[in-house]
């Protein structure tokens, strides 16, 4: 992997990955319901989940190729805040303090994988299909992501999602991915964008968003960026 300056990854690979990861589609204040034109198993997946939210401290573990760190989402009496347990901040990359600042800023909660965020996908259709799931592939919105750099290329973007079968539906995984490579600024090009999200089982029965994994891939001014970061939430929490 070429190691680029500050300043190029953060303009590219820097403000997408961690704007996935922290902001994306999967995370945030979650809009109302709109699952009238979805797929019955995607609707009733986004109703079980809104019915049975709970609240949750967890912790969470960053990494991506200039190091980790490990942080604790507590639900204080001052309201819920990201603190950062490990290793201490001045032992930090510059750029995972500036990842921890922007987690901290964004991250609300559990994210729910069928987040009422998801009834705003379009063009949903079945893709395959087995004993145990249902994959579909979709295109995000505006509506359905947030994060300013994942809303300014999300029709660029493509969506699938795994969901499964039985009584109570529930999304397993879900992949965001660029269509084709373009050039977002003169000189510029991103050619591999990918947003992973991993689901387990909360103490609700409901799954969460465990681990999200982004991908960048691309060139400006001649050098070639890659930056992948990777977010785990473990050990939720029921509030006290």
């Amino acid at each position: 992997m070429t190691r680029v300056s500050r300043i190029c990854g953060r303009t590219i690979a820097g403000a997408l990955a961690v704007a996935a990861c922290a902001a994306s589609w999967l995370n945030g204040p979650q809009a109302s319901a709109q699952s009238s034109a979805l797929p019955a198993p995607i609707s009733q997946a986004i109703r079980s989940s809104e019915a049975a939210s709970t609240t949750y401290s967890f912790d969470l573990r960053y990494e991506t190729a200039d190091g980790l760190f490990n942080a604790r989402f507590d639900l204080g009496a001052a309201g819920p805040d990201l603190v950062l347990t490990s290793p201490q901040r001045a032992e930090l990359a510059p750029s995972l303090r500036t990842d921890f600042d922007t987690l901290q800023q964004r991250i609300t909660g559990v994210t729910w994988c069928a987040g009422s965020n998801l009834a705003h996908i379009r063009d949903v259709r079945l893709v395959r299909e087995d004993d145990q799931t249902w994959t579909y592939s979709f295109q995000p919105t505006e509506e359905s992501v947030t994060g300013d750099m994942t809303r300014r290329i999300v029709e660029r973007l493509r969506g699938e999602l795994v969901v499964s079968k039985g009584a109570s539906p529930d999304v397993i995984r879900t992949r965001l991915f660029l269509a084709r490579p373009f050039s977002p600024m003169p000189l510029a090009n991103l050619d591999r964008y990918t947003v992973a999200t991993s689901c387990a089982i909360a103490p609700n029965g409901r799954r969460y968003s465990a681990e999200l994994a982004t991908d960048t891939h691309g060139t400006f001014p001649g050098r070639t960026i890659t930056m992948r970061a990777n977010r785990r939430i473990s050990n939720l929490r029921a509030a006290p």
